[in-house]
């Protein structure tokens, strides 16, 4: 019997259409976001029939994504930003590891559960750009900018991990990989629209890369009329509701998590 080596079987990988339509933001309306980004101001796409909004980086990184091998044993947490990620991600990992606070303690939580789509970062050419000359005015950066570069060029982080893997996404389920829901465990968090948006104001001003510079007034009116990275909210977390009952998803609100042992019972 004869196998296929292992770069025949990558070319084929690569060579799968995406299925999802990408088009550019136009020039107008990239300047209505660029207007207050103070940093990296990239260029932006939409994804989908849905037309969720990203960084132009994502077109590397998408085809890929989607066509993932998912393994059985594989654990995501998915949400839209400032849904209670990380907080989710801890309980889900210490379960999935027989509550090893030594290793949770000790080994930072992007090396236990990375970021799928992390890498899409300085995949965009302005953002790369940009972050590359800032280095060269502040030496201070150097050491940042060196482990960012090498953990978003790494798609090795996760595609090759050893099982269990643990993976955080804020992807909505179109994006994600085709086969995720019926092969692997998902949990999933949604959160009180205006609270996500106020959480996730704050985090693109204080953000190194985002630098965003208007108030929370033009940061909702963006928000709303989905200028922001992974709007438009709604589809997101309607496109998680409605699988709430397959068997493999585990569909979760912000505003109980603070019910731990209700949680705990959930997960487990």
């Amino acid at each position: 019997m004869s196998f296929m080596n292992k770069d025949v079987l990558i070319k084929m990988e690569a060579e799968k259409k995406y299925p999802l339509e990408i088009k550019d933001v136009p020039p107008e309306e990239q300047a209505e976001v660029h207007k207050y980004l103070t940093n990296a101001k990239p260029d932006y796409i939409r994804m989908g029939s849905t037309g969720y909004f990203f960084p132009d980086g994502l077109k590397e990184i998408c085809n890929k994504i989607y066509n993932m091998e998912v393994r059985p044993n594989d654990v995501f947490v998915v949400t839209f930003p400032k849904s209670g990620t990380t907080w989710v991600q801890e309980l889900v990992w210490l379960i999935g590891n027989d509550l090893d606070y030594e290793t949770a303690s000790n080994v930072q939580l992007f090396q236990r559960f990375p970021f799928l789509e992390f890498t899409m970062v300085l995949r965009s050419p302005k953002i790369n750009k940009w972050f590359g000359e800032r280095v060269e005015t502040d030496p201070k950066l150097r050491p940042f900018y060196e482990s960012f570069t090498r953990n978003s060029r790494s798609d090795a982080t996760i595609f090759n991990a050893p099982s269990p893997r643990f993976i955080k996404s804020h992807l909505p389920f179109s994006l994600l990989p085709s086969t995720l829901l019926d092969t692997a465990k998902v949990v999933y968090v949604a959160r009180d629209p205006r609270d996500a948006a106020v959480s996730y104001y704050h985090h693109c001003r204080m953000m190194l890369l985002h630098g965003f510079g208007g108030d929370f007034r033009a940061f909702w009116n963006l928000f709303i009329n989905n200028k922001v990275d992974y709007t438009p909210y709604e589809a997101h977390i309607k496109e998680a509701w409605e699988k709430r009952h397959h068997p493999n998803m585990l569909f979760l609100f912000y505003e109980e998590l603070s019910k731990v042992s209700l949680i705990i019972s959930k997960v487990t």
